[in-house]
């Protein structure tokens, strides 16, 4: 057993026995940044508790946008929510300044949370810098490098990050319950630590990234075709949790997938001769 292998069965052993440090751990990675960050409390406008996970579809079902409008740095709308969860909230469409190296999203916007990017049109794959991304600018997609996504944000939205191909460190928001069609496609991430909050994973949505170990949260429900197919990508443990894979969410050679036994990532292993170990395995061998 290689150490790089022996470092991902600890990694998973920690994760079962209830850590859930990964993103702090990755955050140090921007804490000259963080000075900027701060998240959004519990208020009138932000009610939800700190451990529900809420979904942004439901929260869009019931609310009604009020108006499109934009400041210096964001093109945004604002919505009123009719239900307990919030009162007005606001959704972020587009970044206009140049792209920044470091770039923190923004936890509030007139005194409501930012619990939304690029969430609205799931028909539209526009990168939030999309102006910059379609413009004369070749280098544009080549600045970002770190990103960090506050506490309020619940939703990313179809290609929000799309060919950042310099964005290597993001911090995750810890309430994070849906990451979008391609939205951190072909970017330069060379380690990603998901947050516990989150449910689905959509299409090619890391696919082309850097990273070669990978935990999945417990709690994901579904990952989507493509949703991880990485030539970089060598060891993946995924948890019992995950009731759907779709086809090629990871590459078919060269991978190990870590388990349990009945499981759906057993299943997927099975069907596309991924080589697999079963969590209890792992276990026993510590």
């Amino acid at each position: 057993m290689n150490k790089k292998t022996i470092c991902l069965i600890f990694a998973v052993l920690l994760c079962l026995s209830g850590c859930s440090g990964s993103t702090s751990r990755h955050s140090h990675k921007l804490s000259n940044n963080n000075d900027n960050f701060d998240s959004f409390t519990k208020s009138e406008n932000n009610p939800i508790e700190e451990t529900t996970p809420v979904m942004f579809s439901s929260v869009l079902s019931d609310s009604k946008l009020l108006y499109e409008t934009q400041n210096e740095t964001w093109r945004y709308q604002v919505y009123q929510h009719n239900g307990d969860i919030y009162d007005k909230f606001i959704v972020l469409e587009e970044y206009l300044p140049d792209i920044p190296v470091s770039l923190v999203i923004p936890s509030e916007i007139e005194n409501s949370p930012v619990i939304a990017i690029n969430g609205i049109d799931d028909t539209i794959y526009t990168s939030i810098f999309g102006k910059a991304l379609n413009s004369n600018n070749p280098t544009a997609n080549d600045v970002i490098e770190e990103l960090v996504i506050p506490d309020t944000v619940i939703h990313i939205g179809n290609a929000a990050f799309r060919e950042c191909y310099a964005l290597k460190n993001i911090v995750f928001s810890n309430k994070i319950t849906f990451i979008g069609d391609l939205a951190f496609s072909s970017s330069g991430i060379t380690e990603l630590y998901l947050p516990d909050s989150l449910k689905i994973v959509g299409r090619s949505a890391f696919e082309e990234g850097d990273f070669s170990e990978l935990i999945i949260p417990n709690g994901v429900e579904r990952i989507n075709e493509n949703a991880f197919h990485s030539y970089s990508l060598t060891n993946v443990y995924i948890p019992e949790s995950v009731q759907y894979i779709g086809k090629n969410a990871l590459r078919q050679k060269d991978i190990t997938i870590y388990g349990h036994a009945g499981s759906e990532a057993a299943k997927y292993a099975s069907e596309n001769n991924i080589v697999f170990i079963m969590t209890e395995n792992i276990i026993e061998d510590f």
